[in-house]
């Protein structure tokens, strides 16, 4: 088992609209390398286009009136000209999803794909191929969100095009003097680097729902009333920010997509949103009398599975709930009250619960390959395991103490903790499926933040935590403490459902975070970890030892960060 030293890490994002596709049969293979030649570059002026889409607040940006009423414009200025790439549409953040975008239009003679780079002075260059959606990538008709310019600085966009043989047959460069935004952080975290001889992953960190100061009254620059809210900001392997994506009120913590490249997030507590590459939000989901929080996943059927919290009532973040991502039909697949119904009956008023009983605390989910959902729970600091959910849920199995369980109808549920004996989870987040050929069937990996805070944070239970001995090495306060003494770790358990055990196989420190965080495991090994309390993001390798780490991300606390490489929805 691994014990290493504390990490974090940045993040990055760029955002690309479908374009129309070429005659692209009998071509070579796109796998093939770029072929680098003399091509004579042309530095052109770009003239941005001015369009109606003004707005007072976010929650009229996040409306289909809106997006669509801006969809038209743009289709008609599409119509109106002829745009080369010498001489495209261009406009500033035209649906007001992209804080710092620049949407970009044009039609080439021949199908090519393109590579844009953006340069800025004391930023570093940021490079990306554009994804088209159209086959080999090769498209006549170009639609996309360039992401990666810094407000308020003079940025050098290039454009580089390549033809169905990968040849650079033509290069166009500009000048973006991208528009201010109000900001009190700056558009660069601070880098430590670790002791390992590893790169980075390939991919853009997305860290969720900092807290920042823009213009209360639309995105233009020169507006003096400001205000703080919540977003998405982006960062690259560098830790520069180069996109920001606004919400309109608390809270989003994951990233989905669909098979069309469609990019899912909440963009309020009842309100889920569809956006497209170019930036246009092509549905707004309203959950009605159900409030969104921390976790979103794709079901089957269409269906997108969320963690709900009921607009009436004295409890919260206790159910699961389903959006038809056809018909926008909300349901409800669990709630833990009825699930859970034997203790939730026993839970007390704690002097920290708020205005509604915090008992059980949904804060991530996974799902497996055979379509049951893998959720964490973390006010009783349980993982739970829950079969034949969209008919008649059931409880498979619970990793979690054996003591708070102890003469319940939930205890014939536990798996036992095997191996080297170690502190179970509590307080933990972030819980992912992870999936292994070496593996017999049955078994499987999952992993997590493990936050190691031993407590109901919200006082709904009169458990003595400090007296269980499954935790030690953990904090045992009833409430949110920042402990410089006490890590918080990346945990990896290997699950046996045949022997009905789990063992911790894998564990890293880190910054300790009482509550928030996450934890990522990359296809290539890597370990990506953000203790929210502490503003880290950190990328150690496959051996656990710390690449690179983050610090120093807006105001206020970071919920989550996840690493996408975006390729087949964004990027190539």
């Amino acid at each position: 088992m691994r014990k290493l030293s504390v990490i974090v890490a940045g993040v990055v994002l760029v955002c690309i609209g479908i374009a129309g596709c070429g005659n692209t049969k009998n071509i070579s293979d796109k796998t093939t390398q770029p072929t680098i030649e003399k091509v004579q570059e042309k530095e052109v002026v770009v003239n941005l286009k001015s369009i109606e889409n003004s707005y007072g607040q976010m929650k009229e940006v996040f409306s289909q009136k809106f997006q669509d009423n801006v969809l038209e414009q743009i289709n008609a200025l599409k119509k109106s000209d002829s745009y080369s790439m010498d001489k495209p549409l261009a406009i500033y953040n035209p649906f007001g999803t992209v804080d710092n975008g620049l949407y970009i239009y044009f039609q080439t003679e021949d199908a090519s794909y393109i590579e844009y780079t953006v340069e800025t002075k004391g930023y570093g260059s940021f490079t990306r191929t554009l994804n088209n959606d159209c086959e080999d990538n090769l498209a006549t008709e170009h639609e996309y969100m360039l992401i990666g310019a810094i407000p308020g600085e003079v940025n050098v966009i290039t454009l580089n095009k390549y033809d169905k043989n990968n040849k650079l047959i033509d290069i166009v460069k500009f000048n973006y003097n991208a528009p201010e935004l109000a900001n009190d952080y700056g558009y660069q975290c601070k880098m430590e680097k670790g002791d390992s001889s590893q790169t980075l992953s390939d991919g853009l960190y997305v860290s969720f729902r900092n807290v920042y100061t823009k213009a209360k009254e639309g995105d233009k620059a020169g507006v003096e009333k400001k205000s703080d809210y919540y977003g998405m900001s982006m960062f690259d392997n560098d830790g520069v920010v180069r996109c920001i994506i606004p919400i309109e009120s608390f809270m989003t913590h994951r990233l989905v997509f669909d098979e069309e490249g469609g990019l899912y997030y909440a963009a309020s507590k009842y309100k889920l949103v569809r956006m497209e590459r170019t930036g246009y939000v092509s549905n707004v989901y309203n959950t009605g009398k159900y409030g969104l929080h921390h976790d979103v996943i794709m079901g089957e059927n269409n269906k997108i599975i969320l963690c709900g919290t009921g607009k009436s009532g004295e409890s919260e973040e206790d159910l699961i709930i389903t959006i038809d991502r056809v018909t926008g039909e909300v349901e409800k697949m669990v709630d833990f009250r009825e699930m859970f119904s034997e203790y939730y009956n026993n839970t007390t008023w704690g002097k920290f619960t708020s205005k509604r009983l915090d008992w059980f605390h949904i804060n991530g989910m996974t799902l497996t390959d055979e379509g049951d959902l893998i959720i964490s729970a973390r006010e009783i600091s349980i993982i739970l395991k829950i079969t034949d959910i969209y008919n008649e849920p059931k409880i498979e199995y619970i990793l979690g103490s054996d003591n708070f369980f102890k003469d319940t109808e939930y205890e014939k549920y536990l798996y036992k903790p095997v191996g080297e004996k170690f502190s179970l989870h509590t307080g933990q987040h972030s819980v992912d499926y992870i999936t292994d050929e070496s593996l017999e069937k049955g078994q499987y990996y999952l992993t997590l933040y493990n936050n190691n805070m031993a407590n109901s944070t919200y006082g709904a239970t009169t458990y003595d935590w400090s007296a269980d001995d499954n935790y030690f090495g953990a904090t045992f306060l009833g409430k949110v403490v920042d402990n410089d003494e006490v890590d918080s770790y990346y945990y990896k358990y290997l699950v046996d459902e045949n022997k009905k055990t789990f063992e911790l196989v894998d564990s890293i420190p880190v910054d300790y975070s009482a509550i928030v965080s996450s934890a990522q495991l990359l296809n290539n090994g890597n370990v990506v970890t953000c203790s929210g309390m502490k503003k880290s993001i950190a990328e150690y390798d496959s051996e656990g030892k710390l690449i690179a780490k983050f610090t120093g991300i807006g105001k206020g606390y970071i919920y989550r960060c996840y690493k996408y490489d975006l390729k087949g929805e964004w990027f190539k």
